[in-house]
């Protein structure tokens, strides 16, 4: 499993002060008015390259030569800092379920190689589609950075993962922040050995298209580190996974929705219906 995830030297925020104003959700889940919020934050906010506007008058493909433009400007000027050694990273999130629970999931991030399915060393859940990867695929071959991680599950019979994870994060982190009420925590870990898994595959639980995408990058540029991608690794054991429903509501059908079945008030597990869009992943 060693060939499969290894440590990597992560390019971070040097303003580790105020990381609450720099980052931003995965960017399938980001319309164009939360783009704007995000953006106005912080002239550094990551949607400036994860989600780069062309400027007035240019054709729409010019925005990723601005992502490339900003993300060099950005190194020059020390707002991203790359780590000396190689390390692997934890993350702790807390979240707030409808039941007004608060869980903790941690997990670890990782270079993992960018293979494809064939080898069935990650496997997918889910079907993609080619117009978000063709975008993501030119993003990345502008900026020849994950701009952002995919997130995988980590079968772990005998808690290993997770007891690595917990044992890591304890202690002061590296950086803290908030997202949308999510309380975010970051430890670095120089040595990788308890992490290691025995020989299993990793299940996509988000990110299908990203992991194309990166694969697709790998095989157009063989080796310097462009057949890794950047994946969160939380083990299925890990206490703090949660699977809540995506409600969905379907217009224009011209007929009364259902009636029946559980309401929003019968049970603090059952959320409001919205609507809502389809993840590209």
């Amino acid at each position: 499993m060693a060939d499969l995830v290894a440590p990597f030297r992560g390019e971070r925020y040097a303003a580790v002060d105020r990381l609450s104003a720099l980052i931003a959700p995965p960017y399938d889940v980001i319309d164009s008015a939360e783009r704007a919020r995000y953006a106005a934050l912080d002239p550094d906010n990551i949607v400036h390259i994860m989600l780069p506007e062309a400027p007035p008058g240019a054709a729409a493909d010019a925005r990723y030569g601005v992502a490339a433009e900003r993300l060099a400007a950005w190194r020059r000027a020390g707002v991203l800092r790359r780590d000396a050694e190689p390390a692997l990273y934890v993350l702790a999130q807390d979240f707030t379920l409808p039941t007004g629970e608060r869980p903790i999931r941690r997990g670890v991030f990782a270079a993992v190689a960018a293979e494809g399915y064939e080898p069935r060393r990650v496997r997918p859940h889910e079907k993609t589609h080619a117009g978000p990867k063709a975008d993501r695929l030119a993003l990345m071959r502008a900026t020849a950075t994950n701009i952002e991680s995919i997130f995988l599950l980590a079968p772990d019979p005998d808690r290993a993962l997770a007891n690595a994870v917990a044992a890591a994060s304890h202690g002061p982190p590296a950086a803290t922040a908030e997202l949308n009420g999510v309380g975010i925590r970051l430890w670095i870990v120089r040595d990788p050995s308890p992490f290691l898994l025995p020989p299993s595959p990793l299940y996509i639980a988000d990110g299908h298209h990203r992991y194309e995408t990166a694969s697709a990058y790998a095989l157009e540029n063989p080796g310097g580190g462009a057949d890794r991608v950047l994946a969160l690794i939380v083990s299925a054991q890990d206490p703090g996974l949660s699977i809540l429903p995506t409600h969905r509501v379907i217009f224009g059908t011209g007929r009364a929705a259902p009636r029946g079945g559980p309401r929003p008030g019968d049970d603090p597990r059952v959320t409001r219906p919205r609507p809502d869009r389809v993840s590209r992943g």
